[in-house]
């Protein structure tokens, strides 16, 4: 792990699949709260399971809240992953439309994940998660990807991947289980959106 890196930006950037990064803002002078925008967010996120014709579950993907640091508006950062659409500029052009067009929400940027530039490695997935495009900014991101106001989301597919990968340090199953334990916080709270089991739930039967 690079002296700069975040341990939970290590796990996310093994995964193989990712296939799209996605910029989701809002129009208008005033975005709407948080709360507000992540159920659009996940509106989202089902509209994409939709297009692809894929089950809402299957979808692999890691949602970051953020807010600009000189305008503090909200927007968010999205990774996703197993969509099986083919990674051409007309699949950007559609997942743009349903969030510009049919749910009407604002702008969204949408871009092919280029694995070919590294897309296993950290410093490549925490560009991508802060939009940024140089190197300098990428290590910048990556120091503060855990002090977000809110700490990135992930799907419960995503983390039953990585739960059944093998070779896990004490390090990683640290940060899985911290992963877990915030997202069954969430849950609770909010009454989970993304349904289904993880990987550490199968073991347990």
């Amino acid at each position: 792990m690079t002296p700069d890196s975040h341990p939970e930006v290590e796990l996310i950037g093994r995964f193989p699949e990712w296939e799209f990064f996605i910029t989701l803002t809002f129009k208008g002078a005033n975005p709407p709260r948080p709360v507000v925008g992540r159920k659009k967010a996940f509106a989202y996120l089902h509209q994409v399971a939709k297009l692809a014709g894929v089950p809402f579950g299957r979808l692999i993907w890691v949602l970051r809240e953020e807010r600009g640091e000189s305008t503090r508006r909200l927007h968010y950062h999205l990774l996703i992953g197993r969509t099986l659409l083919p990674l051409k500029s007309q699949s950007c052009f559609s997942l743009m439309h349903r969030w510009d067009r049919k749910l009407r929400n604002g702008f969204s940027r949408v871009s092919v994940f280029n694995r070919s530039l590294g897309a296993a490695g950290c410093g490549y997935v925490c560009k991508l998660l802060s939009g940024e495009a140089t190197l300098e900014a990428s290590h910048y991101e990556m120091r503060k990807f855990g002090f977000t106001e809110r700490p990135p989301e992930l799907s419960k597919s995503l983390l039953s991947w990585l739960l059944l990968q093998k070779e896990l340090t004490k390090v990683d199953q640290t940060t899985l289980s911290r992963m877990l334990r915030r997202l069954r916080i969430r849950s609770k709270k909010q009454g989970g959106p993304d349904k289904g089991k993880t990987g550490e739930d199968e073991r347990k039967k």
